[in-house]
C-alpha cells in the first residue's frame, strides 16, 4: 500500500509538472500574442500622430498663406486711400481756384454794372 501511495504521488506529480509546462508554454505564446499587439498599437498610434502633425503643418501653411494676402490687401488698400486722399486735394485745390476765379468775374461784373 505504501507503495502503491509513492507511485500514485509520482504520477500526480508527474502531470503536475507537465500541467506546469504546458502552462508555462501557454503563457508564452500570450506573452508573443501581446508583443505583437504592442507593436501594432505603437505602430498605429505613430501613423495617427505623424497624420495629425502632417495636417497641422499643412493648416500652418494655409494659415500663413492666409495672412500673406491679407498684408498685401491691406498694403494695396493703404495705398489706393493716398491715391485717394491725393485726388480729393486736388480737387479741392481746383475748387478753391474756381471758387477764387468766380469772385474775381463776380466783382468784376459789380464794377462794370456801377
Amino acid at each position: 500500500a505504501a507503495e502503491q501511495h509513492l507511485v500514485e504521488q509520482k504520477n500526480y506529480r508527474t502531470k503536475l509538472w507537465v500541467a506546469l509546462e504546458g502552462a508555462a508554454a501557454e503563457l508564452d505564446g500570450l506573452r508573443g500574442d501581446v508583443t505583437r499587439l504592442q507593436g501594432s498599437v505603437e505602430n498605429m498610434f505613430s501613423l495617427a500622430l505623424g497624420k495629425a502633425v502632417g495636417m497641422l503643418q499643412l493648416q500652418q501653411v494655409q494659415q500663413a498663406e492666409q495672412q500673406q494676402k491679407i498684408d498685401e490687401a491691406t498694403q494695396e488698400q493703404k495705398k489706393l486711400m493716398n491715391v485717394v486722399e491725393d485726388v480729393l486735394q486736388q480737387a479741392e485745390g481746383v475748387l478753391q481756384q474756381a471758387l477764387s476765379d468766380t469772385r474775381i468775374v463776380t466783382d468784376e461784373r459789380n464794377q462794370m454794372q456801377e
